[in-house]
């Protein structure tokens, strides 16, 4: 919570008009997962430029949603936060804006192709629209349609990741993609305000060139 609000704080500091959207997400719903009463992956909450409402929505998020696999929705979270029809994201060649997705978790993502031994069905549903929006009856999306996503659309993405290992995980496997590169930030918590600010003003430099 504290990178959370240090984030929004420095955004509304910066633009107090700057538009803040929540979107939350669980692991799909299935008797596999342990969560077959679960009624969605991933949804859009809301958006606003109040620092409050958002922090305080963010707080009423139920971290315990969602299934009890190994793995979880993220990775589908990020490409339909990234191509969410409420949310009216600028285009990629807007000037002096700055798009980024904080995504906060304490599990790896699901992928296809799927891992060796994956808890659930989901890895069989349909395939959704190739790096667009979908819903919870598709399979989760391929890793390089989403970081491809993400990187022609011109966002940064700032995984909050908790746990032991998942945090380098995630680092490992999106270092490994040049697509990604000087696209994403990570640290470990406790996090480091001087590093996060300075990385979140190169970004905006790099967004606000011309």
């Amino acid at each position: 919570m504290p990178k959370i609000t240090f984030v929004v704080n420095k955004i509304l500091n910066e633009d107090p008009n700057a538009k803040l959207h929540l979107t939350t997400f669980g692991d799909y719903p299935t008797v596999e997962n342990h969560n077959a009463n679960a009624t969605y992956c991933y949804r859009y909450e809301l958006t606003t430029s109040n620092n409050e409402t958002f922090l305080d929505a963010v707080r009423n998020v139920d971290s315990t949603y969602g299934g009890r696999d190994e793995y979880e929705s993220s990775l589908t979270a990020l490409l339909y936060t990234a191509t969410e029809p409420k949310i009216k994201w600028s285009s990629k060649d807007t000037k002096h804006v700055v798009k980024i997705i904080a995504i906060g978790s304490d599990a790896y993502w699901k992928s296809h192709i799927p891992d060796s031994s994956p808890a659930g069905p989901e890895y069989s549903y349909p395939e959704g629209p190739k790096s667009g929006y979908g819903n919870c009856s598709h399979r989760p999306p391929h890793l390089t349609d989403v970081l491809e996503t993400l990187a022609n659309e011109n966002f940064y993405v700032l995984p909050i990741i908790y746990g032991d290992k998942t945090p380098g995980m995630w680092n490992a496997t999106l270092t490994l993609y040049s697509v990604a590169k000087d696209k994403f930030y990570m640290e470990r918590e406790p996090q480091n305000s001087y590093f996060l600010k300075t990385v979140l003003n190169r970004w905006a430099n790099q967004s606000c060139k011309g």
